[in-house]
């Protein structure tokens, strides 16, 4: 999607490559704040709901550029709305699948599982890169190109709409997100790590099992790492004295 509009706005509307950075600038900035903006909803929700959702706007916005797309620079119109809804997609959609696969292995395997998910999401957007290249036709890129870059818009929401496939089966299967809503304590933890995955995503920082306990006693303030931290000392000091005293543990 990215590069399909960098190279339409430099070979079609003949911009610059810092004009072109900065129009396409909307897309990539709204994707980390809406997966921040929507962290908690994944644990009010479920995963299977905001995979779907983020698809479908994915989609809506390659079909919006697929039938919108000028060989007339027309940002507003054209570029900007797809932009919007393929970025809030996107949002929604990548670090929830990230998190719903790395939390599908037990704890002790989420560093493989972390390191799968990573290898086939750079695998598919290698692949990507290279269908679109030879779709449009590569250094031939011109006005006669845009049946085909239309073509490459298709193929991406049929795609898009595959991902909202994978959403509404997460839905309505009985994974952890259906074992936390009805009570499964396993379900609870692994909803929590999911939900850590998934800021980490944002943030572009790894939250270890410190980080989750911390967003899950009052969402990591520096009141609640106190409260935390003390009650983490006095457990210790309590357990050093007793033994000290030499009595049984209770």
């Amino acid at each position: 999607m990215l590069l399909s509009n960098v190279l339409w706005c430099q070979e079609i509307w003949h911009w610059s490559a810092l004009r072109t950075g900065v129009a396409l600038v909307p897309g990539p900035a709204l994707v980390p704040v809406v997966t921040l903006l929507t962290a908690r909803a994944a644990q009010r929700f479920g995963h299977g709901p905001l995979v779907a959702v983020g698809g479908l706007l994915f989609t809506g916005g390659m079909v919006w550029r697929a039938c919108f797309a000028s060989v007339t620079p027309d940002h507003a119109r054209d570029l900007l709305p797809s932009q919007l809804s393929t970025g809030t997609g996107i949002g929604l959609a990548l670090g929830t699948l990230m998190a719903t696969g790395v939390h599908a292995l037990p704890g002790h395997r989420a560093a493989t599982a972390s390191a799968l998910v990573n290898s086939v999401r750079q695998t598919s957007a290698t692949v990507g890169v290279a269908v679109l290249v030879t779709v449009v036709g590569g250094s031939h890129v011109g006005v006669s190109s845009r049946h085909d870059f239309r073509i490459a818009w298709g193929a991406a929401a049929v795609l898009s709409l595959a991902t909202s496939a994978i959403g509404v089966h997460l839905s309505s299967g009985g994974g952890p997100d259906q074992m936390a809503s009805a009570g499964c304590p396993s379900g609870r933890h692994r909803t929590h790590g999911a939900h850590a995955v998934r800021l980490s995503m944002a943030t572009g920082r790894w939250r270890g099992p410190r980080s989750t306990a911390l967003a899950r006693y009052g969402g990591g303030s520096s009141s609640s790492r106190e409260k935390v931290t003390r009650r983490k000392s006095s457990g210790t000091a309590r357990c050093s004295s007793m033994r000290a005293r030499g009595a049984p543990k209770q």
